[in-house]
C-alpha cells in the first residue's frame, strides 16, 4: 500500500483501525440506519439504499450493535458504498506517520490488515475500504485465525 496524505482512524472498541482518508465518502449518525431487516442494516444516502456492517474488534462480524457504535462510515467499494458502524472518527496527517508491511506472523492470507502505521509509540492497524468490505460482501471471515 502506497504512503496516503491523510487517513481516517475508525475506533471499534478498542481497535484503531486506519484506512485512507479518499475511501471516506461521507459520515452519518449511527441513529440513521435503518436497522428492521437485521445485520447487514441500510442507510440511505442521496446516491441510493447502501449495507452497513457491524464488527467487533477482532474484525469479527457482530450480530447485536454495541451501544457505543454512533457513527456510520460511508465507504467507496466497487459496486458504490457501504457503511461500517464506529465508535468515533479521527483525521490522522500522514506526515505523523510512518508506513510499516504486516510483520510475518500477521500477514494471513485473507485478512484486512495491509500493514502498520505508526505514529511516535502509537500504532494504527493499516486496512482500506475494498480489504475491509470484500469480506464482509463475500460472507467470508475478515480475520483468518492461524
Amino acid at each position: 500500500m502506497k504512503p496516503e496524505t491523510h487517513y481516517a482512524v475508525l475506533s471499534i472498541d478498542s481497535l484503531e483501525l486506519a484506512l485512507p482518508q479518499s475511501d471516506v465518502a461521507t459520515l452519518e449518525s449511527a441513529d440513521r440506519v435503518d436497522y428492521s431487516a437485521g445485520l447487514p442494516a441500510q442507510i440511505e444516502t442521496e446516491s441510493g439504499r447502501w449495507p452497513v456492517h457491524c464488527i467487533g474488534p477482532d474484525l469479527a462480524r457482530l450480530d447485536e450493535v454495541p451501544a457505543g457504535r454512533k457513527i456510520c462510515v460511508v465507504l467507496h467499494v466497487a459496486a458504490g458504498y457501504a457503511g461500517i458502524l464506529c465508535d468515533e472518527l479521527r483525521p490522522l496527517p500522514a506526515s505523523a506517520a510512518r508506513l510499516h508491511a504486516l510483520p510475518l506472523a500477521m500477514q494471513v492470507p485473507g485478512t484486512a490488515l495491509l500493514g502498520l502505521l505508526i505514529v511516535g509509540t502509537v500504532g494504527y492497524a493499516l486496512t482500506s475500504a475494498r480489504a475491509l468490505l470484500q469480506p464482509l460482501q463475500d460472507s467470508s471471515p475478515l480475520l483468518v485465525a492461524a
